[in-house]
């Protein structure tokens, strides 16, 4: 959890949002981010789902995706969590890259 200060000194909690699965294999928890020992190797090009799990975040918030290879950026359309879960597909290059998930809302 992330926090800043409010206004009377209590520490505010921000959600966190996490990666759980990519086209149907689960992610190690924590993922490590670390391309010398991937979390997860995109063995194919082509649509992928991934299922993205969020808390201390409220319904309806839109997730994004961002998956960041060595040669492009590419963004998924948003999916709104619903009961803590989002279902997000993204088309991925095969090879490696790195994903990243992101939601914007108010306390």
């Amino acid at each position: 959890m992330v926090g800043l200060p409010s206004t009377n000194g209590d520490l505010n909690q921000a959600g966190t949002l996490s990666i759980v699965s990519v086209k149907g294999v689960n992610v190690v928890q924590p993922p490590t981010g670390n391309l010398l020992t991937p979390d997860v190797v995109f063995s194919d090009a082509g649509p992928v789902n991934v299922v993205v799990n969020g808390t201390g975040i409220p319904n309806g918030t839109p997730v994004q995706l961002r998956v960041t290879t060595a040669t492009s950026v590419i963004q998924s359309a948003p999916q709104n969590l619903q009961n803590g879960t989002a279902t997000l597909t993204v088309t991925v290059p095969k090879g490696l890259g790195t994903l990243q998930a992101t939601a914007q809302y108010n306390q």
